[in-house]
């Protein structure tokens, strides 16, 4: 028997009273004291792998970077999945990009909480959210947070280029 519009509210409500301002501050606050998150400064394996484990953290053991090279540097998708219940190979992706940029000293202070750290938290707070109801969807969800964003949209073309390589719906 399908549950009934009710009842689905009733578990979105739930889902949306465990998201955390606090959670959400801390995020940003952690992403922002990186002092920077340019593309090509020297940090950028050390932005992305801390933002994997967090996803690990939350206890979504497939977490792991995604490596493309951009202007002949390397650069660090970050990729974390729930399976889903009954259509394990349908993704809704979750997505926001963790790179930043200013334009006067963006190797030394491009903090960039608002582009787009709280693309990236967005992200990370809904997995948490979920990880922490035990939520089983049922499709998949992939989190996505993508590098060299700023420049192009260069992390989520190669993200998108790999889903079509790999026949992902």
């Amino acid at each position: 028997i399908p549950p009934t519009i009710g009842q689905k509210n009733l578990e979105m409500e739930q889902l949306v009273n465990l998201v955390s301002a606090d959670s959400v501050a801390y995020f940003i606050q952690a992403l922002q004291d990186m002092q920077t998150r340019y593309a090509l400064a020297d940090n950028r394996f050390e932005v992305a792998s801390w933002i994997k484990d967090t996803f690990l953290r939350f206890g979504i053991s497939n977490a792991h970077l995604e490596e493309f090279t951009w202007n002949g540097t390397q650069q660090y998708n970050v990729v974390a999945t729930i399976e889903g219940s009954q259509s394990p190979n349908e993704y809704i992706v979750v997505g926001g990009h963790h790179d930043s940029i200013t334009y006067t000293q963006p190797l030394v202070f491009a903090p960039g909480a608002d582009d787009n750290a709280s693309g990236t938290v967005a992200a990370l707070e809904t997995a948490r959210v979920l990880m922490t109801a035990n939520y089983q969807p049922k499709c998949s969800i992939r989190f996505v947070t993508f590098a060299a964003e700023e420049f192009g949209l260069h992390g989520s073309h190669y993200n998108a280029e790999q889903a079509l390589q790999e026949n992902l719906n």
